[in-house]
């Protein structure tokens, strides 16, 4: 059956979705730094003849994929926080805790059971305790 979320278990679900969003952009940080600091591209790799760096420009290429990245990833952690990873503002799937019936999102609320519809974020699972 469904049951009402404590505070405490909604706070840790937008922390988890945030660390999720966090982890993300490190990695794709991490990559674009890494492909710009050891692979050419395009026009580069065809006058130069490969697309691999030599070790000897390496440095200068990371220094460089620094100064590119470092505010592709402030604008992104400002612009991240205030935004809303988790999709609040997405149509929500409902439930009724009712009779544990489940829809998509249609602009009415009540059930035909008699309860009414809520937002399943706000909600979790628990098997029925049957003696």
């Amino acid at each position: 059956m469904w049951i009402q979320k404590t505070a405490e278990e909604r706070k840790a679900d937008k922390q988890r979705s945030r660390r999720k969003y966090k982890r993300t952009i490190f990695f794709l940080v991490f990559g674009m730094v890494a492909a710009i600091t050891f692979f050419r591209g395009g026009i580069e790799a065809a006058t130069k003849g490969s697309y691999l760096v030599p070790v000897d420009e390496m440095p200068v290429r990371f220094v460089d994929a620094l100064m590119l990245i470092i505010p592709i990833v402030l604008l992104s952690l400002i612009f991240g926080t205030r935004s809303k990873p988790d999709d609040e503002d997405s149509e929500p799937t409902l439930v009724c805790p009712k009779c544990d019936r489940v829809k998509a999102w249609d602009g009415f609320l009540p059930c035909q059971c008699g309860g009414r519809f809520v937002d399943i974020r706000t909600m979790k699972w628990v098997e029925d305790e049957k003696s």
